[in-house]
């Protein structure tokens, strides 16, 4: 019980991070906007390290959507805070604000979605679950459709872009498509 308060606890103050976003970014204040950026960085660490740590159920072929999406989210933190303090420019990013939001879009929040969609599948719909071969190759497309959406605007290329989201549509078309 102790252990679990520690845990809500770490959850609750890594969460305050949110607000401070919300206030730093209108206002260009860098302090609360690198406060807000690690905190919420350290949220997503948490939720990461519960994920990665808790093998088999309940995640089940899901986990690695999951585990996925987080790896973008943090690579979307990371890049938009970093918008605000100046750490993109060392990378040279043609866009790093459409680089930020494919990260987050496309990586974490469509990944987590799709493992969402997976693992509720058979609660919401009356389809078995897809075979493990099916699943790796839809998370394999999507994986790399978002690495391909996310590359496209940090080298300004399109011939990273256009295959990327050509993978992303593929495999949420496998993933949507009963049989």
């Amino acid at each position: 019980m102790q252990r679990r308060a520690a845990i809500a606890a770490q959850y609750d103050s890594a969460f305050a991070g949110l607000p401070l976003l919300l206030v730093g970014i209108p206002t260009v204040s860098p302090a609360l906007i690198a406060s807000g950026g690690g905190l919420v960085l350290v949220a997503a660490l948490l939720v990461l390290r519960q994920v990665a740590g808790n093998a088999g159920e309940p995640w089940g072929s899901s986990r690695p959507f999951y585990l996925a999406g987080i790896a973008y989210l943090l690579f979307g933190i990371t890049v938009g805070t970093g918008l605000w303090l100046g750490w993109t420019a060392p990378f040279n990013m043609a866009a790093p604000k459409e680089v930020h939001i494919h990260a987050n879009a496309w990586g974490f929040l469509s990944l987590v979605y799709a493992g969402l969609l997976l693992h509720l599948r058979a609660t919401l719909t009356a389809a078995a679950a897809p075979s493990a071969g099916r699943v790796r190759l839809v998370f394999g497309l999507m994986v790399a459709g978002a690495l391909g959406l996310v590359l496209g605007p940090w080298f300004d290329q399109r011939a990273l872009t256009g295959p990327g989201m050509l993978a992303y549509v593929a495999g949420t078309i496998l993933l949507l498509v009963r049989r």
